[in-house]
């Protein structure tokens, strides 16, 4: 009897992740470049996290793309992390290497390739207001502070978030001026966004879409470029606010195109077609 070939399995873990996009474009690239792997989604409860890492490592699961609201979580059931994803203190690709899962940040670069070759902006010596201080806003501010932005503002739910990732940031990025402004404080969040050259919906408030627009439409001026990083749906709440005020926008998209062409490269060591 001729033996099965292993066909290598690649997983997304979160919570939701019904609306990820990722598991037709890495299945795409797979079919194209003739590699006999699948790449299959998992919704995973909060309390099952442990268990399912337990599963990755027991199923042999190649790499693991972690998406909302784990990508700070995770990273204790790893075994190694990369000094960038460390500092970062957020993981959303794992590579499964001889049974050790080491935890990588692509979504860091991705936003700024995105930035880049979709907007041509760069954000050396531009002001940020970013909403949000979780995984994904992480991510995202240390990607820009890397490339030299001049300020950052960052503004959460949960002030503590904002005010620890604002403390990190100053720390590993002195030369800039990073700020946290409390949730409540209206006034100097108009003051801050008005001030500011690009706004950044790192939340997941409008992943449906019946949620409300993130920040007060009103705030946002003319020269704003406003971005989330929701790519599904393509046009959330805020971009479509921001879009009728006649500003520039930028959807989550490119992001995600760009972060998992460079997770499919950390799995494969090749690089995909972007047209995927």
């Amino acid at each position: 009897m001729s033996d099965i070939k292993k066909k290598e399995v690649f997983a997304l873990i979160g919570d939701p992740v019904g609306h990820s996009a990722s598991f037709c474009m890495h299945n795409a690239a797979f079919k194209a470049l003739g590699i006999d792997a699948v790449y299959v989604p998992f919704r995973v409860l909060a309390r099952d996290l442990k268990r399912a890492f337990i599963g990755v490592r027991a199923l042999d699961i190649r790499g693991l793309n972690i998406t909302i609201p784990y990508k700070e979580k995770c990273m204790k059931f790893l075994d190694k992390i990369d000094k960038y994803a460390q500092k970062i203190g957020a993981v959303n690709t794992v590579l499964n290497r001889d049974g050790k899962l080491i935890g990588y940040n692509t979504d860091s670069d991705g936003f700024i390739d995105s930035l880049k070759k979709d907007k041509d902006i760069n954000p050396k010596g531009k002001n940020i207001f970013i909403m949000g201080a979780g995984g994904a806003s992480r991510a995202v501010s240390f990607g820009l502070c890397k490339n030299r932005a001049r300020g950052i503002t960052l503004v959460d739910v949960k002030d503590y978030k904002a005010k620890r990732l604002k403390e990190d940031l100053s720390r590993h990025y002195p030369a800039c001026n990073i700020q946290s402004i409390l949730y409540t404080d209206k006034v100097k969040i108009k003051e801050a966004v008005s001030n500011s050259d690009i706004f950044v919906n790192a939340t997941g408030v409008g992943l449906r879409s019946d949620d409300p627009s993130v920040i007060d439409i009103d705030f946002l001026n003319s020269h704003l470029l406003v971005c989330d990083l929701i790519y599904n749906p393509p046009l959330p709440p805020l971009l479509k606010e921001a879009r009728k005020k006649g500003l520039k926008i930028l959807n989550g998209e490119g992001m995600l195109l760009y972060q998992a062409m460079r997770a499919f490269k950390i799995w494969t060591k090749i690089t995909p077609p972007e047209v995927l």
